[in-house]
């Protein structure tokens, strides 16, 4: 550590770390910034405040608390209420002689609005460090403190608390990070799977107008069923912590009352349910009191077709095989993940019951499996369902309403490369049996984690990091992943999207396609039409 790596913001004054990268590019880690006041007591739900200032100088040389959640293999409690910080990374401090504002880019972390971090265990961004940009890694509330939602107004939780502190943190990167080196003017915002999704909700916010200037959005978006939430989440937490209240303000303060360990434990009660027939708790939702500041009007679908959004160049995709972590979770787990019958192949945002739904299912059903009948033996049909229901056409109708309503570009792709850095299908497909590459494994391709293999420079691992992370930064700089000139590294030019739908092909080389996810946008184009 080097004393001299002092930054002064509005707050006060932090001291970092001096680094390297394993090219030897030197770089400064300022961790656990506090970009919001703690949300505790009284704030645990609330829409957050900004941070308060401190004396002297604030040491930001070690990661604090992660946001409260359950721990995702361990099942026991991790973080802590006072959770809203942020990292930092930066490679050059503006003292330094002919400085000059770097790009920034700002990381959303995935696991379902219920786990993940910012921390470097996450998402350490080395690989990005010797390509000329500073990154920002922001935590948000997670669960029930992110997404109660209260009707009376005099309560102050509206809902979306997670990403009112998403937006926070923004406000605090344009007030600061020219400090750190980083140009407030050139933001882009990125983000994975449930980050991903909160990536679009900033897109569609007034609340973030202004505060970004480009936006990748990977795996997930607001228009995906597992990323709107239900806005009885309050009621069923209730019965969770098995106490009666005749008010919303009674109900509050139970949950305000509680422990870490009681309100995960009461969380825990509340189904969290991973199927298409099912609307999820922990999710953002369409606030409806009054008294305070909205994050989400309208629903996400109708704030895309009126055109009234956050207009910004955009990089939006999916993995090959974007279902294979979650049958393959779901499927180990002891409870019965495949459909019980025809019905509950029927989406939620169907709305359909009794004999309609069955008819439905069948031809849901009928399409994956064919004549075969659902088991073990032919888990990649219910893949293909998962895809498809919970990712690839929610994304596709994304991009068209950009494409139609956007003046800005939008980049499609579609990630399909396999290495050693694939450890989420590792861990889940130990034998290699299924296709694709699953959610979550582009992850390793931008960030060390601490599931990262070690990367040898010629190695195809190392080529792969080199090129996604290029892409990114090439955005991130000119709103074009190909960059002002031509680069061997990166293969085919990547076009921008039009009505034929164009994306990039990404596996060991490179292609260009068209008409994405258009099969099975299709078939669920004449669901919803018959429905």
């Amino acid at each position: 550590m080097s004393s001299k790596v002092l930054v002064t913001i509005k707050q006060g004054t932090l001291r970092g770390n001096e680094e390297t990268t394993h090219n030897n590019f030197k770089f400064f880690t300022f961790m656990g910034i506090p970009y919001a006041k703690p949300p505790v007591g009284k704030l645990k739900f609330k829409a957050p405040q900004p941070a308060q200032p401190w004396e002297g100088i604030l040491n930001a040389n070690q990661e604090n608390n992660p946001s409260l959640s359950k721990d995702f293999f361990l099942n026991t409690t991790l973080g802590d209420f006072d959770c809203l910080y942020l990292n930092v990374y930066t490679p050059q401090l503006p003292q330094e002689k002919n400085a000059t504002l770097k790009p920034v880019m700002v990381w959303i972390h995935g696991g379902g609005f219920v786990y993940g971090s910012k921390n470097r265990d996450f998402a350490d961004p080395e690989y990005f460090m010797d390509k000329d940009v500073v990154v920002v890694a922001i935590n948000y509330r997670l669960g029930a403190l992110g997404f109660l939602s209260l009707k009376d107004p005099n309560l102050g939780v509206s809902g979306n608390a997670a990403l009112k502190d998403q937006a926070m943190a923004l406000k605090w990167v344009q007030e600061n990070i020219a400090a750190f080196g980083g140009d407030p003017n050139n933001v882009t915002l990125f983000g994975l799977s449930a980050g991903g999704a909160s990536v679009s909700y900033q897109l569609l916010s007034p609340m973030s107008k202004g505060l970004f200037h480009k936006a990748i959005i990977q795996s997930g978006v607001a228009t995906c069923s597992w990323a709107e939430g239900n806005t009885d989440l309050a009621k069923e937490l209730l019965i969770a912590f098995e106490k009666s209240a005749t008010t919303e303000a009674e109900m509050l303060e139970i949950f305000e009352s509680a422990t870490k360990d009681e309100l995960i434990a009461a969380q825990s009660k509340v189904p969290d349910v991973w199927k298409p027939c099912k609307q999820r708790y922990y999710c953002p939702t369409v606030e409806t009191s009054t008294g305070e500041e909205h994050f989400l009007h309208d629903t996400p679908l109708n704030i895309l077709k009126s055109g009234n959004y956050n207009k910004v160049p955009v990089i939006l995709g999916c993995t090959s095989n974007e279902g294979l972590l979650m049958g393959l979770f779901g499927m180990g787990a002891k409870e019965d993940f495949l459909p019980r019958n025809d019905a509950e192949y029927v989406p939620y945002w169907l709305n359909l019951t009794g004999e309609k739904a069955s008819q439905v299912g069948k031809r849901i059903k009928e399409h994956y499996y064919g004549n075969q009948v659902p088991s073990d033996k032919n888990k990649d049909c219910y893949f293909d369902y998962i895809a498809d229901s919970f990712f690839l056409t929610a994304i596709n109708g994304f991009a068209d309403q950009l494409i139609k309503t956007s003046n800005n570009k939008v980049y499609l792709y579609c990630f399909d490369a396999e290495t050693e850095l694939n450890q989420f299908k590792k861990l889940f497909d130990k034998s290699n049996q299924y296709k694709g590459v699953c959610h979550g494994d582009d992850t390793l391709y931008m960030f060390k984690t601490n599931m990262s293999p070690v990367i040898k420079e010629d190695s195809k691992e190392n080529y792969a990091i080199q090129r996604h992370t290029t892409w990114w930064v090439n955005f991130a700089k000119y709103s074009n992943p190909n960059g002002l000139e031509p680069n061997p590294l990166l293969g085919v030019t990547w076009p921008e999207a039009t009505k034929k739908m164009e994306y990039l092909h990404i596996d060991n080389t490179t292609k260009v396609k068209s008409n994405f996810g258009e099969q099975s946008t299709k078939f669920w184009n004449s669901i919803e039409a018959e429905c």
